[in-house]
């Protein structure tokens, strides 16, 4: 409105008369019409007065038309009239510049502000879409902040399960523990009783074994008398058994009475006591009788001192065939003699049973 009435007021006529009254515009205020025509203010509202009463409006023009040129005056501007100066002028027109420049800068600023609205509408939605974003990001945050909690709340129930188990087990450990140390103890105590005892039936055994060694001692050393004894009744009897074959088997001759007893000698059963031969198993005012130096049944007759004496004083007869056999053939014929041979195996059978058996046998054949 300002440009408007400024622009108006630049085309004003010098001469400012009202055209109702024709009387020049004295009033500092006036209005101006949009075709041009100033009228002074009482002419103005007598105008406005009559197009209200309804001269106008019945021709059908709702506002009023102006009073020259009958052009309807659709805005009406107030001017200010003032008594015309050149440098008011060109005060004015450089006011005009300085408020087109303003005009424009303003202009700028309203474009500015268009764009700025935009780029504010623009960060509301960005903003609407953010705050949209917070919301879900909110929500979400809401739901997993519940669920954290569920899990605390488990978490902390389980914890609390666990310090109660703990205290149990620790409990427990320590009754374990102090059953474990009992244990140990005892199990100390029974070691040291079972190295007492260990001890205890070394000793005894050491005790037995030198008992044992001791009566193993003695017993060897009975047994080995015992053996002796054995072997030297065994002699005896075997001795004797073959006193008794002898006896049976050599001719019986007084060698006592020819003389024969200082003559012979035998090492194994007889003793050399001078003069006279003496046997151990045969009373010495009897024939004298000897039995053979080995146990071959074979070689005994030629083995013999006694024998070989006896064969060459006199001819002996066989026992096994009952013949007289010249000393020369005795030999010989001791050997071939199937009577002879058969009665000996069958006689040193019996005695080597015997004498195994323990059983001696001093009966002659």
């Amino acid at each position: 409105d300002h440009q408007q009435s400024i622009t108006i007021y630049k085309y004003l006529p010098r001469s400012l008369h009202s055209p109702i009254c024709l009387c020049p515009i004295s009033s500092p205020w006036g209005v101006c019409s949009p075709c041009g025509h100033a009228y002074c203010r009482g002419c103005w509202d007598q105008l406005t007065a009559s197009h209200c009463s309804g001269q106008q409006r019945n021709r059908g023009n709702n506002k009023p038309s102006c009073a020259v040129c009958k052009t309807v005056c659709k805005e009406f501007v107030a001017v200010y009239l003032d008594v015309d100066d050149a440098d008011r002028d060109e005060t004015i027109s450089e006011l005009q510049e300085e408020v087109c420049c303003k005009d424009m800068l303003l202009t700028q600023l309203y474009k500015s502000k268009l764009e700025m609205k935009d780029e504010v509408c623009k960060f509301k939605r960005t903003v609407c879409e953010k705050e949209a974003e917070l919301e879900q990001i909110y929500s979400d945050l809401c739901e997993s902040n519940e669920k954290n909690c569920q899990l605390e709340e488990e978490v902390v129930r389980q914890l609390k399960n666990l310090v109660v188990k703990n205290k149990v087990i620790g409990k427990l450990q320590q009754q374990r523990e102090a059953q474990l140390q009992q244990q140990v103890r005892q199990s100390q105590q029974q070691a040291k009783q079972s190295k007492q005892q260990a001890r205890q039936s070394e000793e005894l055994v050491r005790q037995r074994n030198a008992k044992l060694k001791k009566e193993r001692r003695l017993s060897q050393h009975q047994m080995r008398e015992l053996q002796s004894e054995k072997q030297r009744y065994e002699a005896e009897k075997i001795a004797q058994f073959r006193c008794g074959i002898c006896s049976s088997i050599v001719p019986s001759f007084n060698f006592w009475a020819s003389g024969c007893c200082s003559k012979l000698f035998c090492g194994e059963c007889l003793i050399n006591c001078g003069t006279i031969i003496v046997c151990q198993y045969v009373d010495c005012q009897q024939p004298i009788r000897t039995h053979p130096g080995s146990s071959s049944p074979v070689g005994w007759t030629q083995n013999h001192p006694f024998t070989k004496k006896l064969i060459e004083d006199c001819a002996p007869s066989c026992y096994g065939c009952k013949k007289n056999i010249p000393k020369s053939e005795f030999d010989a014929h001791r050997l071939a003699c199937p009577a002879l041979n058969k009665g000996l195996d069958s006689l040193f059978a019996n005695e080597k049973s015997a004498v195994d058996s323990g059983n001696i046998v001093d009966e002659g054949i």
